[in-house]
């Protein structure tokens, strides 16, 4: 879940804990962290980990996922192009992106 903010999708999750094998949270800005935690612990007991990062995409260089989360997240990146490129080399082979978007640009 990139930019996971206050963890709106982790409830999903849940949902579906008999095919979510960890979650891993990813938001850069600190004044959302306290409300995400305070989501996830509300949430609990989870039959999978959870992971937060405080941080961007590099925090997970190198990893490989199933599914990727993009909630309002291109609108606040300087380089959709080049940030969807990374986010491209973080999903296995037949993996997914998940996105929503709040705001349309003409240049899309």
């Amino acid at each position: 879940d990139v930019g996971a903010g206050a963890g709106a999708y982790f409830k999903y999750a849940k949902r579906c804990q008999d095919c979510v094998t960890e979650y891993v949270s990813i938001e850069p800005n600190s004044e959302l962290q306290g409300a995400l935690q305070q989501e996830v612990s509300r949430m609990q007991p989870c039959e999978f980990p959870f992971r937060l990062h405080a941080a961007g995409l590099e925090v997970v260089r190198g990893e490989q996922f199933d599914r990727i989360i993009l909630g309002n997240v291109l609108c606040e990146v300087d380089d959709p192009v080049s940030f969807l490129k990374t986010v491209d080399t973080l999903l296995k082979p037949g993996g997914r992106v998940y996105f929503s978007e709040h705001v349309l640009d003409s240049g899309w």
